[in-house]
């Protein structure tokens, strides 16, 4: 990594929406774009009002103009791959180059096990995980069983694919697949370790629309000017599965984002709002773009 004043010179820096509310979403897309942050993911969540990554991905392309738009990630547990692969696929012919195709497994909400039980067994995901690599690539070819299949639009370039994990299980499925991976540290289970991402590195196979390993880590956030606003985000967050791991005050944070960067030997990273109150949110979001951009 780099060393130099500007860190958006070396790094890339997200924002992973993880936001409590649809309105509050669609006020920071532009806060996000104006602060300097490359790109803007949204989580998927079942259920709440986060339940369509892929819907909320469009809206948040439509309303911004450069920031690079992805799903992070649609839980591929509730979908059908070709249905994901040609939405995708739209969506990059709508907004070439903007588009960044993320997708994991996820858990099955207790309330949606039963209605589920027959689309979202565990036998079927690593099937459907290779299907959707492949339908989106429009790699999919026939078989003896089976006739080719294309997904529309046929004629673009097809977003970029990043498999969500958080440890190195999900790092071996991503090189694998020959797809980038986005390391979940934002998750308290995780193990803070880079060697997991040195595994993706060390295991990835190239493909035609991927050929060298590219990953990016999704980190817990808060800044603020208060030290004790921090500390009440920090203790808002004791029982929940989110870990705060880039705290404090602006230059406090530009500096850990440095070290991860470093630990890890990468250029981006997305950033987990732990704040619950949108407003403090988008406040914590500016206050970093203008530490970084000084």
């Amino acid at each position: 990594m780099r060393s130099g004043a500007n860190i958006l010179e070396q790094l890339s820096l997200g924002v992973l929406d993880y936001g409590p509310q649809l309105g509050s979403t669609l006020q920071l897309i532009p806060i996000a774009e104006r602060s300097g942050y490359r790109r803007f993911w949204l989580t998927e969540h079942f259920p709440s009002v986060h339940g369509s990554a892929l819907a909320m991905a469009g809206i948040a392309a439509a309303m911004s103009n450069r920031i690079t738009v992805g799903t992070g990630g649609i839980l591929l547990r509730y979908h059908v791959p070709y249905v994901a692969a040609q939405t995708f696929r739209a969506l990059s012919s709508l907004w070439p180059g903007r588009i960044e195709a993320g997708f994991c497994a996820g858990g099955v909400a207790r309330p949606l096990r039963r209605e589920l039980a027959p689309f979202v067994g565990d036998a079927s995901y690593p099937r459907r995980v290779e299907e959707l690599v492949a339908l989106t690539r429009n790699q999919r070819g026939g078989d003896g069983n089976r006739p080719p299949l294309i997904a529309h639009p046929d004629t673009v370039q097809p977003p970029s694919l990043w498999y969500l994990g958080s440890g190195d299980n999900g790092a071996s499925i991503a090189a694998r697949l020959g797809v980038c991976f986005g390391f979940a540290l934002h998750f308290r289970h995780c193990r803070d370790n880079p060697d997991i991402v040195d595994r993706y590195r060390q295991e990835f196979v190239s493909d035609d629309l991927q050929e060298s390993p590219r990953c990016c880590l999704s980190v817990g956030f808060f800044c603020s000017e208060s030290q004790s606003e921090v500390d009440k985000v920090v203790r808002q967050n004791e029982q929940t599965p989110l870990l705060p791991l880039v705290l404090g005050r602006p230059l406090e944070c530009r500096e850990q984002l440095e070290a991860l960067a470093d630990r890890y030997q990468l250029d981006e990273i997305l950033l987990l709002n732990l704040s619950p109150q949108p407003v403090v949110q988008q406040r914590s979001f500016q206050l970093l773009g203008e530490e970084v951009t000084r």
